[in-house]
């Protein structure tokens, strides 16, 4: 009862007893200095995967992009092999896919993966060099029109001039 706080307000009286604090021993013995403080925050398997520089909300959405890449890249393998110009309007046609095959994965998941992917530097210059559009099996289907292919080609001097300027 020695450590035992007492606390008396407006004729009440609370008394506060000291909890034993638990601590857990180490799983592996580490030496000092030796200690890799990613390792302590970073599940196993995370810490190569992500890059080093980016934090919070950036890394969140990594990890989550990843996660849908890899599921899509499963579900539709011949599309997702390499980056390609993909046919237009695919979003519908992998919706109704992934409805009928009963798929795990929801229609925004969808939907803002392919965002994400046709505004990547990869993807928009596979349409400024390739030829066609594929299809859910990897087929190709339709030709690039010009105006696309124009569109592409403004995209990535912005990239690039973005880039340049930072």
């Amino acid at each position: 009862m020695a450590d035992t706080t007492i606390i008396i307000k407006k004729r009440r009286r609370i008394i506060i007893e000291p909890k034993e604090l638990k601590v857990k021993a180490p799983a592996e013995p580490v030496e000092v200095g030796k200690v890799d403080v990613q390792k302590l925050h970073c599940p196993p398997g995370m810490r190569e995967d992500i890059p080093a520089k980016l934090r919070g909300s950036a890394r969140r959405n990594y990890k989550k992009n990843t996660r849908t890449q890899e599921r899509l890249s499963q579900f539709w393998p011949l599309l997702f092999s390499e980056y390609k110009p993909l046919a237009l309007k695919i979003s519908e046609a992998m919706v109704n896919d992934a409805r009928e095959r009963d798929l795990p994965i929801s229609e925004v998941q969808i939907k803002q993966y392919l965002v994400r992917y046709t505004q990547s530097a990869r993807y928009v210059m596979s349409v400024v060099e390739g030829t066609h559009r594929f299809n859910l099996n990897g087929e190709p289907v339709d030709l690039i029109s010009d105006e696309h292919r124009e569109r592409a080609r403004e995209k990535i001097l912005k990239l690039r001039k973005a880039m340049n300027s930072k």
